[in-house]
């Protein structure tokens, strides 16, 4: 009877141990899961500040093309405000 006690704690304290050690060798699968996901994130943020910064500049070449624009059919407007000025003299 003291035998098969013995072989029955045995047995638990083996399963306890195996049991341990899967633990642990699945925490550092875990961990290794985890410092993968931050680089992705880490690489999504870089692009997402970059994207950014892409589309900053779009919208200022916008509004810098639109004031361009502006100035220019103002200017092609007074030219031929002169052009027919100038036809109508003669």
């Amino acid at each position: 009877m003291i035998v098969v006690l013995i072989l029955i704690i045995v047995a638990l304290m083996s399963a306890i141990v195996f049991m341990n050690l899967s633990m642990r060798n699945m925490k550092e699968v875990h961990l290794q899961k985890i410092e993968e996901l931050h680089l992705v994130i880490s690489k999504l943020s870089r692009n997402q500040k970059v994207n950014q910064e892409k589309i900053d500049l779009a919208e200022e070449f916008k509004g810098n093309f639109k004031a361009s624009k502006l100035v220019l059919n103002n200017e092609i407007l007074s030219l031929q405000h002169e052009f027919l000025e100038i036809i109508s003299k003669k």
